[in-house]
């Protein structure tokens, strides 16, 4: 019986794929490509809530006053971990910013919500005067104790209001 090149080409390929099929076995117990948790028994999951869970993002970097209104649409992204309740509110410094409706959070005055991941604000804005302003959005999440948490680092973001 005669092999054409044909034949010596596919098991030349079919060497090669047994050759690199048998490097991914695990070359010890302990090897980074085993499936082996290293505590087979115990598989905790927390539900407790965590301050550096909580998340807040605009979408936009500058949102923009809606002509011949005192009004601009913000909104984003956002995870309250697993706190009972939680808040969203807008900053202008140290002054909490108005907030007319969409999410309006019915147990916090002045606060929106996150809701299935998203938030969505309609900002009051007959406090500001023309031009760019530095505003910040926060969020909060609020323990069964009523104890208000924050994340200092993800939990917050900052945005220009341009009015």
């Amino acid at each position: 019986m005669k092999i054409s090149g044909v034949q010596i080409h596919l098991i030349g390929v079919m060497s090669a794929l047994a050759v690199s099929l048998s490097a991914c076995s695990p070359t010890s117990e302990n090897g980074l490509l085993t499936d082996q948790a290293s505590q087979p028994n115990k598989h905790d999951v927390s539900l407790a809530p965590a301050a550096d869970e909580l998340y807040v993002k605009s979408d936009a970097a500058t949102v923009y006053n809606q002509a011949g209104t005192h009004r601009a649409d913000l909104s984003g992204e956002c995870f309250t971990s697993t706190y009972p309740t939680h808040a969203i509110r807008v900053f202008y410094g140290t002054t909490q910013v108005p907030l007319n409706d969409v999410n309006i959070n019915p147990g916090a005055a002045n606060t929106a919500y996150c809701y299935q991941g998203r938030f969505n604000i309609v900002l009051n804005t007959s406090i500001f005067g023309a031009g760019s302003h530095s505003l910040k959005i926060q969020i909060y999440g609020i323990d069964d104790k009523g104890v208000s948490n924050e994340n200092l680092g993800r939990g917050r973001a900052n945005f220009t209001l341009t009015k």
